[in-house]
């Protein structure tokens, strides 16, 4: 171990140990007792701020000084604040004082930096390499209303104590019932389909249209301002209450609207309001049912516009799922009672191109879709590093011909170059985005012409790139998602648009789009710098 490694170490069990410490020697639950009266710290020492948050609407708006609990003032001459950054800590409870045990602490500072935090004995909760600035303090808890608020670090302090307040959410149990007032999990076990079909609930501020924007996964159970549990896929037996078909914890306080959902589609919905602990969703029997759609699908060559019968395609949601059907001797799969929505075909043909494509199915609708597909063909080349030399780097391919909708950016076919940083890529036989995606480097696009048949020689010069933060503020924001595109309106990376998102690029010019499913509401010209960028964002139309 070298000398750098065991202070490091050494720190480390430092400052675990003034934590255990602090764990055992504060009171059972809430806050320490007030300090004495002309309590002060010594003058020219170092002294750990603290200060008090609660969730919005208790009373206490912005940050006081704690109730006592202050750490020993430090000697005159103290050392400066260590290198290894701030120690921030403090307790983590309800309103009721009870101890929040588990959950995920996230720091954002001003300049996109990002630090995460640990709740270690319940209540209590620590974070350590944060400096002296404003940062964005976000906490999840299950069981809790999400906390979102400002922390101000002072400068020259080695630990910050800054305690937190908790709002406990609402649970609603859930029935799904016919007009009649009969269980719908009757109805759905008499369904050929049995279980594999079936609503969740979610709750929006809004009345919600027919159909839910940004679904793309097996259902909607995180959607909105709620998170649904199914009873048939809890983990424990006594997870869900008797009589409930699920459990939604809601992330935002009543009134608040909740429906019935199958993947995108509506079925029904109704209003829930403070102090209400159950709500029930009328459902007509053939609801669910009727909400299934079809698929008719032919496969071709892209230049001739032959049918393809050899090789299989596999439809399926962006979170999984889904089944692989073989191609018939004219091309064709069909598809029948498949959930509606966004869905994913993934062919796998023989000497021709890698895709995925999307495509909507309508509910109580067979849709015709064709897929052309052109002749793979090679491209070669290199990654090389910031000093020419050659690097190992994980890198996507981008059809874009194929790019009809911003999700069909989103690839997930992957490669990777070697140590020596060579890479042979099957990509169809088009103009392409080759893309360097790999978090030791910035996202670096290059373009390919492969129209006249294999390329090779490409080189892709990589750098640690500037960092940008794109931060959306708006409600459900998970449900847009942004594209980059290059100069001449190529895209090249996708992700979804969540409070902060983050990547590196190399400075230079950039599109952005922002869509929600194939709609896409916002583009602007973005100028990366050498120090980077943040972009404050919006959520939706």
């Amino acid at each position: 171990m070298d000398t750098s490694t065991r202070i490091a170490a050494g720190v480390g069990l430092a400052l675990a140990g003034l934590l255990l410490v602090w764990s055992l020697t504060r009171p059972a639950s809430g806050p320490s007792p007030a300090p004495a009266a002309g309590s002060t710290a010594a003058e020219g020492g170092a002294r750990a701020e603290e200060t008090r948050s609660r969730a919005p609407g208790d009373g206490d708006e912005g940050s006081r000084t704690a109730p006592g609990g202050a750490p020993e003032p430090a000697a005159a001459g103290a050392p400066a604040p260590d290198p290894l950054g701030v120690l921030v800590y403090g307790s983590i409870l309800d309103r009721e004082g009870e101890r929040v045990e588990k959950g995920r602490l996230a720091f954002e500072c001003e300049d996109g930096t990002t630090r995460s935090g640990s709740i270690g004995a319940p209540g209590s909760y620590s974070a350590l390499g944060l400096a002296a600035g404003t940062w964005r303090l976000s906490i999840s808890c299950p069981g809790h209303y999400p906390l979102d608020e400002e922390l101000a670090i002072p400068a020259g302090v080695e630990r910050h104590r800054h305690d937190v307040t908790l709002e406990r959410a609402v649970v609603l149990c859930v029935r799904f019932v016919t007009p009649d007032g009969r269980d719908y999990e009757e109805v759905l076990a008499q369904d050929p389909l049995g279980h594999g079909v079936r609503p969740v609930a979610v709750a929006t501020r809004e009345a919600p249209p027919a159909r839910l924007a940004g679904v793309t996964g097996l259902d909607a159970s995180n959607h909105g301002v709620g998170r649904y549990r199914d009873r048939l896929f809890a983990r424990a037996a006594d997870e869900i209450p008797p009589g409930c078909a699920g459990l939604l914890e809601l992330t935002a306080p009543p009134p608040l609207f909740v429906s019935a959902v199958l993947r995108d589609v509506v079925l029904a919905t109704q209003g829930v309001f403070p102090g209400e602990e159950a709500i029930e969703l009328v459902l007509e029997q053939g609801a669910v049912r009727g909400a299934l759609g079809g698929l008719r699908l032919t496969v071709v060559d892209a230049t001739s516009g032959a049918p393809l019968s050899e090789g299989n395609v596999h439809l399926s949601t962006a979170q999984g799922g889904g089944f692989a059907r073989p191609l018939g001797p004219d091309g064709t799969i069909e598809f029948a009672d498949q959930m509606p929505g966004l869905l994913e075909l993934d062919p796998w043909v023989p000497g021709y191109e890698k895709v995925k494509k999307r495509v909507r199915l309508v509910p109580g609708e067979t849709v015709d879709f064709e897929l052309a597909l052109l002749p793979a063909v090679r491209i070669g080349g290199r990654v090389l590093g910031p000093d020419g030399a050659g690097v190992s780097a994980r890198m996507n391919v981008v059809p874009l011909h194929q790019v009809a909708m911003p999700l069909d950016v989103e690839t997930r076919h992957w490669y990777a170059s070697d140590t020596e940083g060579r890479f042979q890529i099957e990509a169809g036989r088009a103009e392409v985005m080759l893309v360097v995606n790999d978090p030791a480097w910035a996202v670096v696009p290059r373009r390919v012409d492969a129209r006249g048949g294999a390329v090779e020689g490409v080189e892709i010069r990589v750098a640690p790139g500037a960092p940008v933060v794109l931060r959306s503020a708006g409600p459900d924001s998970g449900a847009a998602r942004v594209v980059l595109t290059d100069t001449g309106g190529a895209p090249f990376w996708t992700r979804r648009l969540y409070a902060s998102t983050e990547l590196r690029l190399l400075p230079g010019s950039y599109g952005l789009e922002l869509s929600r499913d194939e709609l896409v509401y916002h583009r602007r010209t973005v100028e990366v710098g050498a120090q980077g960028i943040t972009l404050e964002l919006p959520a939706g139309p």
